[in-house]
């Protein structure tokens, strides 16, 4: 018999509720984002009475009873002790990376990722005026793999921090041991900090799977990582707005001290409570929420199958995120086609776009952009997508071989490092052309 009531749905309907609000007043169900509609542990609601009651809600520090049950729960769970030193406090997750994109990488510096991913991934390094590289995962037969070779080639002398997810949001990846340990030997090969948003970790639903955290892979990870996460997203806490972030290595915890300084400070003092209260004694209730999940993820699977066959539901591990593959249905626009039908859904492309970082913006016809872009862009309406090939006739014009130029790498100093991603390293001569071929070299010494 079950412990606790997951079939009684609130009412979120003028609540304030991004997730509702999105379709106020009309028929369609929310399901674009990682916001449950479950009550969250009474657990968690009695010790939030509690607090409540105390009637003061200054100014409030981490409290040792949050502290404490961090620490806890990072040993019980996870088998990693955590000193209660290596904790920074946030106001959630997205927070989180956008200070590590600051603290960790300066001007001209960049953030390396894959895609699709968590769109704040793709957002947070662009906010803070830093380069970002995305390098794309292998989809072999509808389950998502690093390509390493790829992941090489894209790492420049400017490259500084590595955003992984794990497991991973939107296609719900348990990465294994060894491929973790494959990302901590690529970090420590570059050089780059290792910062792991591990959120969902508490949401396994593969029971053959088990999450291992960076800070259990590899030392390395203790001098040069940061662990981002929070009990939120498992215990339906998001709108308390309370997040940490684990640093062991003091120098990279002072950087990332320094970058919170004038955004954010002290926290919610009712997030604390609440995260206390679930790490303490929400484990029953998340046990019985997995089942939940399982179950659900269960009639997704059987549903798309049975009555939507052309639709493919990623293999799902952990998180309750269902990642579906409708390019058989060659839709243009697949989620008003979805919310006419009743429902709401995230498009897909937020996860590896630039949707949401600062617009290009252009008038038609000023001949500010190249004739193709503008030509193919007339008519189109407010939130249409469009895909289109532009020849170099409409472009730039063809590639300009006079203006390809050759120059030895002997007539540059020899503590001078080249580096141009368009040659091969091991190529006597760099080559760039005029034209196509940005003729940007980045050399340092």
């Amino acid at each position: 018999m079950a412990s606790y009531d997951f079939e009684r749905l609130p009412d979120r309907c003028n609540t304030g509720s991004i997730k509702w609000d999105r379709y106020r007043d009309r028929p369609i169900l929310p399901m674009w984002v990682a916001d449950m509609d479950f009550r969250s542990p009474p657990e968690v609601e009695n010790a939030l009475k509690e607090r409540v009651a105390h009637g003061v809600y200054g100014y409030t520090n981490a409290t040792k009873e949050a502290i404490d049950a961090v620490c806890q729960y990072m040993s019980a769970i996870h088998g990693v002790r955590v000193s209660e030193d290596w904790l920074l406090w946030t106001p959630g997750l997205v927070p989180a990376l956008n200070t590590a994109a600051r603290a960790f990488c300066g001007s001209g510096d960049s953030v390396l990722t894959t895609v699709p991913i968590y769109p704040p991934f793709l957002t947070a390094p662009r906010y803070q005026n830093r380069e970002l590289i995305t390098v794309p995962l292998e989809n072999r037969d509808g389950k998502y793999f690093y390509d390493w070779d790829a992941l090489e080639a894209s790492v420049t002398p400017m490259t500084r921090v590595f955003f992984l997810c794990n497991p991973h949001n939107p296609v719900g990846r348990v990465w294994s041991l060894e491929e973790l340990k494959q990302v901590v030997q690529f970090c420590k090969k570059n050089d780059l900090i290792l910062v792991s948003d591990e959120i969902h970790c508490d949401l396994i639903l593969d029971d053959r799977r088990h999450h291992h955290t960076a800070l259990n892979v590899d030392p390395w990870v203790h001098e040069n990582g940061v662990t981002l996460l929070s009990p939120s997203k498992t215990y339906n806490l998001c709108g308390l707005a309370c997040s940490f972030v684990i640093i062991p290595d003091h120098r990279l915890r002072k950087l990332f001290h320094r970058s919170m300084r004038g955004l954010f400070n002290e926290l919610n003092c009712l997030g604390y409570a609440a995260c206390a209260a679930a790490y303490q004694s929400g484990a029953a209730w998340r046990e019985e929420l997995i089942g939940i999940l399982r179950r659900n993820y269960t009639e997704v699977l059987e549903f798309t199958q049975a009555e939507m066959p052309k639709i493919r539901v990623t293999p799902l591990e952990a998180t309750y995120l269902a990642w579906l593959d409708i390019r058989s249905l060659q839709l243009h626009h697949p989620r008003t086609h979805f919310e006419k039908h009743g429902v709401g859904l995230s498009d897909g492309t937020e996860f590896d776009s630039s949707r949401d970082r600062d617009p290009l913006s252009f008038q038609v016809g000023d001949g500010k952009v190249i004739p193709g872009f503008n030509d193919n862009v007339i008519g189109m309406e407010v939130g249409e997508s469009k895909t289109f090939t532009i020849p170099h006739t409409e472009a730039y014009g063809p590639t300009n071989e006079e203006a390809v130029k050759q120059i030895a790498k002997t007539q540059f100093p020899e503590d001078f490092e080249i580096f141009c991603p368009w040659s091969s390293k091991n190529s006597s001569y760099v080559k760039c052309s005029g034209g196509l071929c940005p003729s940007i070299l980045h050399i340092r010494s």
